[in-house]
């Protein structure tokens, strides 16, 4: 029986959430399987960012009115499911991070933003997948390597810029 050929070591940082090749390839696969609408995501994510305390005046102060955090927040929920995570894709991610924080978004309604997107992508795949409690189980956990991931790339960068090195 032929044996599959061991993936590729993760980056360091890849490494500290156990991110592999297979977790991003499973969350397309899921996607595909679930048709998965990542418009319709998007769009109750932004509904559940823009209930938060402050947002409305934050919204409301920004001269777009919040639209190019919504669209950054729909490539991003885009991003996941696209079965890439590679330097480009990571940099892309990067960008739609620091920008909310250039914008004036409090670091912790930023890392709250994940928490309102777990809310609505875990929702999501348990409806999808409840007939399925292994591939349910496996999928979170490569959805939150990823997405843990995405996190700790754009925290490191913050914090660079801000003159902060790692122990």
């Amino acid at each position: 029986m032929p044996t599959a050929a061991p993936e590729a070591a993760p980056t360091p940082l890849a490494a500290q959430t156990d991110l592999r090749p297979h977790d991003i390839a499973r969350l397309r696969a899921v996607a595909e399987r679930l048709n998965l609408s990542v418009d319709r995501l998007a769009r109750r994510v932004w509904e559940r960012v823009r209930e938060q305390p402050g947002a409305p005046e934050r919204f409301a102060a920004m001269p777009d009115g919040g639209a190019h955090l919504r669209r950054r927040l729909h490539e991003y929920i885009r991003s996941i499911w696209s079965g890439d995570h590679d330097a480009r894709l990571r940099n892309a991610r990067d960008h739609i991070g620091s920008g909310s924080l250039e914008h004036g978004i409090p670091l912790e309604a930023y890392l709250g933003a994940f928490v309102l997107i777990d809310d609505v992508v875990i929702d999501e795949l348990v409806r999808g997948l409840a007939d399925d409690p292994e591939c349910l189980s496996v999928t979170l956990r490569s959805y939150r390597r990823v997405t843990t991931t995405d996190l700790l790339v754009h925290l490191g960068r913050s914090d660079a810029a801000r003159g902060i090195t790692p122990r």
